[in-house]
């Protein structure tokens, strides 16, 4: 009896392998023209929100190589790296797959894989990069199925016929023709090197967005070579003070921070495969916004180089007022120098961009902007350290309004200002803005002293515009597939109440103000704007608003280094809003503000109620 279940289980067992297994052909069947030199698919668009190509995810160039037209050191280099003992396992390591279990339950999660270049070749054609289980265990039965119907040489052909190397270039013969205009058989070995190198991670590695990351890992590329006998020692020392430069770049550096964007969007909606999926991603973005940002930006941040004679940088970000929608975002300078995406990841002290939110505290507290406090010089102790602050200029003007102290930024009221609402009271402020939750209830907070985002200090300061309402910036409203069926659509949010009506029109009259009589700027609609420095010129802000567009720039050095001194955001960040807001044109010339308020001249240094125009600030009360 025992010996007959144990058949029968034998049996079903073996039976449902064998189901699997053909299954598995069944599927396979469908897919392995993959493995031929045709290629498959279609690229996929993004649009700007005029339906406007914006940008392409494209396989550039496809250039199927025979793998005798492959030059042995080439796969040698790829296997130096990726799989030294390709031609020994049978698709899979068991050592690596034990390695990888014990590294994962030590971590507690799926830290870490173990894959050969068969299986890098299942999930490049058939799955997913999704770490989980089952894909891991259909990987292996596909890996195994695979070795069976084909030869080694025929699977790593197709796999440096399909691996993906940035720009859209696919396959070893495509990269090495966009970089340097050559035939796969004509490749060196400290070429072959550099783009064995690349596939780790195409987007940080790709010589065509960074070549000093291409080089650096260019050199773990040729020590494994060495290790593996592949190459001399002296063929390694010659080719580590060799330095490859690339034959032409086949991409819009600027655009690509927004390529980027769009596909860690596409990736975390589970949507893969954009080079060959057929996509059609709908953005916020606006063509010509984008372009002439980009323009204008690198065209000043060269002058800005120039002239201090240092890697000047930075970032700028535009979002519609009433939407949140982002129109135009440039990254930085340059993406080859650079692909830190500084509007979104860059964190920098706000300066004196943080003034307008302790004014709108306390006016929501009850203060008035026709309120005077002394500007003198003022020093206190804070646990147990003495401070003494200054104004921008070292100078102090006795008694203003509120009014004209938010207008020129003036730093002694604003704190003593901070410190009579209460530290607490604003912090909590800056936390609905979205300006950080760690938030120092120190008096130098009334200084800008949090790291943030430019994106953060847009969304924030954009209330100002809003009539008080905060809205979440965003970029793609929808995806569609091959078929033309929206298959993802942005959530819209409700706005957030961040200040009633009233306290949003009281504090952008003043900003109003400030553009007009302290910044000297002028525009086709009413503009605010904020301007903020940090500690010896490390970055220079500048946030301004028509009643369309709120746009926030900064500019510094990526090390955080000093500008030098007598550098403002006068002279840095406020000539690029200036000269992009000039071409802008708007459906709207005003900023709606609560009716229940009335326009009132008060004088700037009284708070007196007066006609004395060129002396007087125009406030709502």
């Amino acid at each position: 009896m025992i010996r007959t279940i144990f058949y029968i289980f034998f049996l079903l067992t073996i039976g449902l392998c064998v189901g699997i297994t053909m299954r598995l052909c069944w599927d396979l069947s469908f897919d392995f023209a993959v493995f031929s030199t045709t290629y498959q698919g279609q690229p996929s668009r993004v649009l700007d929100d005029q339906g406007n190509t914006l940008c392409t995810f494209a396989v550039k160039q496809h250039i199927p190589v025979a793998f005798d037209q492959v030059p042995p050191i080439v796969w040698q280099a790829f296997l130096a790296v990726e799989d030294r003992q390709f031609f020994e396992h049978v698709g899979f390591s068991w050592r690596g797959i034990i390695r990888s279990i014990w590294v994962n339950l030590k971590q507690f999660k799926k830290a870490q894989g173990a894959s050969t270049i068969t299986q890098q070749l299942v999930r490049l054609l058939f799955l997913h990069n999704k770490k989980t289980y089952w894909r891991k265990c259909v990987e292996l039965w596909y890996t195994i199925i695979i070795e069976l119907f084909f030869s080694k040489q025929q699977i790593l052909e197709a796999y440096l016929n399909n691996v993906y190397f940035g720009g859209g270039m696919y396959g070893i013969g495509a990269i090495a023709k966009g970089l340097w205009d050559i035939s796969v058989d004509k490749l060196t070995y400290d070429q072959a090197a550099l783009l064995a190198g690349v596939v780790r991670s195409p987007s940080y590695y790709c010589p065509l967005y960074s070549l000093e990351h291409a080089q650096q890992r260019k050199k773990v590329v040729l020590q494994a070579m060495r290790d593996c006998h592949f190459i001399t020692q002296t063929q390694y020392d010659e080719a580590l003070v060799n330095t490859i430069t690339v034959f032409s770049a086949h991409h819009d550096e600027h655009i690509v921070y927004i390529k980027n964007m769009v596909q860690a969007a596409c990736a975390n909606s589970r949507i893969k495969d954009l080079y060959h999926g057929g996509y059609t991603i709908q953005t916020t973005f606006n063509k010509a916004m984008q372009e002439h940002a980009q323009h204008v930006f690198v065209a000043h941040v060269e002058k800005l180089q120039k002239e201090l004679t240092m890697p000047i940088d930075g970032g700028l970000l535009t979002i519609a007022v009433e939407t949140g929608k982002i129109k135009a975002l440039v990254g930085g300078y340059k993406y080859t120098v650079s692909q830190f995406n500084r509007p979104l990841m860059a964190k920098k002290q706000m300066g004196s961009t943080i003034k307008p939110f302790i004014y709108a505290a306390a006016i929501q507290k009850g203060y008035s902007f026709n309120q005077l406090e002394l500007d003198a010089p003022y020093t206190f102790t804070s646990n147990g350290v003495v401070w003494s602050p200054k104004n921008y200029n070292k100078k102090h003007y006795g008694y203003m309004t509120f009014a004209y102290a938010l207008a020129h930024s003036n730093n002694i009221v604003a704190i003593k200002l901070l410190l009579a609402i209460g530290i607490g009271y604003v912090a909590d402020l800056l936390k609905m803005a979205g300006l950080g939750n760690d938030i120092p209830f120190y008096p130098s907070l009334a200084l800008g002293c949090i790291d943030v985002t430019l994106k953060q200090v847009v969304k924030a300061f954009n209330v100002f515009a809003n009539g008080g309402l905060l809205v979440e910036p965003y970029f793609v409203e929808w995806i569609k597939d091959a078929n033309n069926i929206k298959i993802w659509r942005h959530e819209h949010m409700q706005p957030v109440r961040f200040c009633s009506l009233s306290v949003a029109s009281q504090v952008n009259a003043v900003l109003q103000y400030a553009c007009k009589k302290v910044y000297k700027q002028s525009c086709a609609t009413e503009i605010i704007g904020k301007t903020g420095t940090t500690n010896d010129a490390r970055t220079c802000w500048f946030v301004g608003s028509s009643p369309s567009y709120t746009t926030g720039i900064y500019i510094g050095c990526d090390d955080n280094r000093s500008m030098g001194k007598h550098i403002f955001p006068m002279h840095t960040a406020l000539p690029i809003w200036r000269d992009i807001y000039n071409c802008l044109t708007s459906s709207k010339s005003i900023f709606y503000y609560d009716r229940l308020l009335t326009k009132k001249y008060i004088d700037k240094w009284t708070g007196q109620y007066t006609n004395n125009y060129d002396n007087a600030i125009l406030i709502v009360q």
